[in-house]
């Protein structure tokens, strides 16, 4: 028998041929949308992951303790105890809870629970940035505050992160080393600090001290 015998006018020493070459290009298409789902897997998960921060301009501005503690509307020490994610217009904003463990000055007492607002957060696997110098508090933190009320019943940390020292046992810090807050209180322990906030607000002459 002929090794050239066609089936439907082709040869079948051509379709031998033709059938690894269909197989190779199979494989190619295969192997390379494979390569393509994976590219954009990763993609979308480092986007995912890697949550923007971004340095801001603060409004707030302060260039003393006494500066500081005249501003503000409260004055406490606080753990965090819990969060909540809210979406205001296409930006995502944490409200901290804070469990109140000493109070400075302020209408609050000791063991209320006072909500503190961040920028930043994640909802429903979509993610909002945060400030570089004002990153998001965790569960746990314990952290001295001087905090300005709004109307909405929350809040704010006074001048952005000036106003934030997080408590580590006998030591305090700031996220911005060299402010001018952070360097009075730099070199002091929190019991020194606590003692220092102290003697302040009771000469504070906008706030009268029970």
């Amino acid at each position: 028998m002929s090794e050239h015998k066609e089936r439907n006018g082709i040869p079948m020493k051509k379709k031998i041929l033709y059938a690894p070459a269909v197989m190779v290009v199979v494989v190619l298409i295969a192997v390379s949308a494979i390569l393509i789902y994976n590219a954009y897997s990763i993609h979308s998960d480092t986007q995912r992951l890697d949550i923007p921060q971004s340095h801001a301009s603060w409004a707030e501005h302060y260039y003393s303790v006494e500066s500081l503690i005249k501003a503000s509307d409260l004055i406490v020490t606080g753990t965090v105890v819990g969060a909540e994610v809210e979406n205001r217009h296409g930006l995502l904003f944490t409200n901290q809870e804070i469990h109140i463990e000493k109070v400075y000055q302020g209408d609050v007492r000791v063991g209320d629970s006072i909500r503190v607002l961040q920028t930043g957060g994640v909802m429903d696997g979509f993610e909002s940035g945060t400030f570089l110098e004002s990153p998001l508090f965790e569960i746990g933190d314990f952290n001295l505050m001087f905090l300005r009320y709004t109307d909405e019943g929350h809040f704010l940390v006074m001048g952005g992160y000036q106003g934030l020292g997080r408590i580590d046992k006998d030591s305090i810090s700031f996220a911005v080393s060299d402010d001018v807050i952070a360097q009075e209180f730099a070199r002091m322990s929190y019991r020194a600090v606590d003692r220092y906030i102290d003697e302040r607000v009771s000469t504070s002459s906008r706030y009268d001290v029970d």
